[in-house]
């Protein structure tokens, strides 16, 4: 390709920058979840803890009980449109350029 083409795109680089952009995206719309079985956790003592028997529910599976209702409440693709389409938009992008990206190196050899 001649350098002053507009097709002349670093692909990797431009992947790695979507990746990112889809990482942070689904952070962000994972942290209502976590935030909410955090606290959950919070409630939780100690000696609620100490004194389980064996018939009752540990530990864990309470808190994992209470992470599946918060997800319930605030699910990763059932927030905002505009969240839900950037995360896939950003995903969708980050797989296309990186398909580009490796059929651009396979052409040029490197």
């Amino acid at each position: 390709m001649r350098p002053d083409s507009i097709f002349n795109i670093h692909w990797r680089r431009l992947s790695r920058w979507l990746l990112l952009g889809t990482v942070v995206m689904l952070l962000w719309l994972l942290y209502p979840t976590v935030r909410c079985s955090i606290e959950s956790l919070q409630k939780t003592s100690f000696a609620e803890v100490a004194e389980v028997t064996v018939q009752e529910e540990g530990f864990f599976s309470k808190w994992l009980g209470a992470t599946k209702r918060c997800y319930k409440a605030t699910p990763l693709l059932g927030q905002e449109a505009w969240k839900t389409y950037t995360f896939l938009g950003l995903a969708g992008a980050t797989l296309l350029t990186g398909l580009i990206a490796r059929f651009a190196n396979r052409k040029h050899g490197i």
